[in-house]
This record gives C-alpha cells, sequence and structure tokens, in this order.
C-alpha cells in the first residue's frame, strides 16, 4: 500500500486576524515528531512542556510527568486523526500565556499521488 500523507491546517485559537500553517505530514508520524513540525512551522523554539488533546485524552512526553497522559511517543497520528475534519487540540507553554492550536485534517494523498502532480 502506498504511503499515506496528510494535509493538517495548524490554527491558533482566538487569533484575530486568523494565524495558521498548512503542512504535508506523514500519516503515521508520531505525536512527538508532529510536535517538532509544528514548532518549525510557526516559528518556535520548543521551549515550553507541550500535549496533544483528543477526546479528553492526553499525550505528553513520558519525561514531562503531567498526570494521566499518556505516552506521546507511542500514539501515531492516523489513530487520531482517522477522517476529513477530524481535529486535535495541542497546548504549549502552560503559563499565563497558553497558546492553543488545533490541527484538523484536511485531505489524504497518496505518495504517488504528489509526484504526479508535478
Amino acid at each position: 500500500m502506498a504511503k499515506q500523507i496528510y494535509q493538517i491546517q495548524i490554527a491558533i485559537q482566538k487569533s484575530n486576524p486568523k494565524i495558521w500553517r498548512r503542512v504535508l505530514v506523514n500519516s503515521d508520524i508520531v505525536l512527538n515528531e508532529l510536535h517538532e513540525i509544528i514548532q518549525t512551522a510557526m516559528g518556535w523554539s520548543n521551549a515550553h512542556l507541550h500535549q496533544f488533546i483528543k477526546d479528553k485524552i492526553e499525550y505528553s512526553r513520558r519525561e514531562f510527568e503531567l498526570d494521566g497522559t499518556i505516552d506521546s511517543k507511542k500514539i501515531k497520528l492516523n489513530t487520531l486523526l482517522k477522517k476529513e475534519k477530524d481535529e486535535i487540540k495541542y497546548e504549549y507553554d502552560f503559563g499565563d500565556g497558553c497558546t492553543i492550536l488545533f490541527l484538523k485534517r484536511f485531505c489524504l494523498l497518496m505518495r504517488k499521488q504528489l509526484f504526479q502532480a508535478a
């Protein structure tokens, strides 16, 4: 089976004007890899704690020692974003200026389709 590529929209909650990025990622990356992609896409420096949330379940790095979270190194993106318009929440910097992003899957491409379009 061809590798699946997700087109993901990353948008900061309640920003006006809307601040967002669009990235293409392999569907089988783990959440830790997605975190690194978000940091690069947003121009951030990976200086704060973060977590992902889907259906009230929290995922973060085990070394953060956040109670009740699942280890994000073990969770693949395609287990959380299963269909188009599925969404997960990403929280970054838990202090006073907590930034909340929403990640929404917009389309699924096969790796082969990317190269045929070129």
